[in-house]
């Protein structure tokens, strides 16, 4: 069974150099990074264990996206019509992101990069379960980027191993954490102050007096939310009250059409 011994997100719009600075500070390197390899190297950095920078095969890192390295594509794109840039263009290949934590670390076991149509829970752990089956692998960094811009950006990552202590790795520990993360957000978004996640039932009707009562206007908040967290587009609130009939069916349809 594959385990959860740690978790590290970078919310979107973070300042990176301020981060780094705060919590690395001794690695110049960074600094030429693009944006993608930039949140990988910090991701990897919270989750560092001991110790460190020492040598091992046992450690595979694997990274997924939508966007693969599309910024620094696109910064690139931008200095071919004059010179093409040599720095730039050592980042226009997606698994960059996994050489620059590997090199960092020391980790010399398997590195993929994944540039997936969409971010689907149970591809992604079918695809870090898969890395375990060499018969050498007994740990995995693994993560989702996907750095649309330099601050619009998806970076969480998870430090998995064989047979530990902490949660399953699976769909079903994703579900969990994606509906306390939609819980938060809705106490957020509509203003429900002295709110926490646990006084909301999964399957509680939002709207009507059964549930947290919401009406039309909140409709709108909720399709704001979506797009602006999930990059979830919704054509009309008609459609969004099918999807906002409970937590646990938003939660559904995140996972099944989030692109961020």
């Amino acid at each position: 069974m594959l385990t959860i011994k740690q978790f590290a997100s970078i919310p979107a719009g973070t300042d990176l150099t301020a981060l780094y600075r705060a919590a690395v500070g001794d690695y110049p390197k960074f600094f030429k990074m693009d944006t993608a390899c930039k949140l990988g190297f910090l991701l990897a950095e919270q989750l560092a264990d001991e110790p460190r920078f020492v040598p091992r095969e046992d450690r595979a890192v694997l990274m997924f996206s939508t966007c693969g390295c599309l910024c620094n594509d696109l910064h690139y794109e931008e200095t071919v019509k004059d010179f093409p840039s040599p720095a730039l263009f050592v980042y226009t290949l997606p698994n960059i992101i996994t050489g620059e934590i590997a090199i960092r670390n020391k980790y010399e076991g398997e590195t993929s990069a994944y540039v997936l149509e969409r971010f689907d829970p149970a591809q992604f752990a079918a695809l870090v379960e898969q890395a375990f089956q060499d018969g050498v692998t007994g740990s995995a960094l693994c993560g989702w980027v996907d750095a649309r811009s330099e601050g619009d950006f998806t970076a969480f990552a998870f430090l998995v191993e064989r047979d530990g202590n902490g949660l399953e790795f699976s769909v079903e520990t994703y579900m969990e954490q994606l509906i306390e993360e939609i819980k938060l957000k809705l106490i957020d978004a509509l203003n429900l102050d002295g709110m926490t996640p646990a006084d909301i039932d999964n399957d509680a009707p939002l709207f009507g007096d059964e549930g947290l009562g919401l009406d039309s206007i909140d409709v709108l908040e909720l399709i704001v939310l979506l797009e602006r967290n999930y990059g979830i587009r919704l054509a009309n609130p008609q459609e969004g009250k099918k999807v906002f009939q409970s937590v646990a069916v938003m939660a559904d349809y995140v996972a099944a059409n989030r692109t961020k």
